[in-house]
């Protein structure tokens, strides 16, 4: 019959069986996560918190962009408008995006 000892691991803290005659390591396991002291539900509460600030900063986020390039394709637009009235009022023909190929 061979004899075990249970040590506790120097480096995570869990439990080896070493063997009484060689010294070797027969078996190692390892120590359970700790929460801190949490329960499952603070935890996951603070998990869907996270994740609610999140969505709301990607969605801000993404509003802003969405306006900044309303606001770009806007003024491009605008822009194009004024070039064609002006072509216009100096008697000349707007460009045709047909006349370019």
């Amino acid at each position: 019959m061979k004899k075990t000892l249970l040590v506790k691991c120097p480096l995570c803290g869990g439990t080896m069986e070493v063997s009484a005659e060689s010294g070797k390591v027969v078996q190692h396991w390892t120590q359970a996560a700790s929460t801190g002291g949490k329960d499952l539900g603070t935890q996951l509460e603070k998990v869907r918190e996270r994740q609610r600030r999140l969505a709301a900063t990607d969605e801000g986020e993404i509003a802003r962009r969405l306006e900044e390039s309303k606001k770009k394709g806007e003024s491009a637009f605008d822009e194009r408008v004024r070039k064609a009235r002006k072509a216009i009022d100096d008697g000349e023909r707007p460009e045709n995006p047909m006349d370019l190929d």
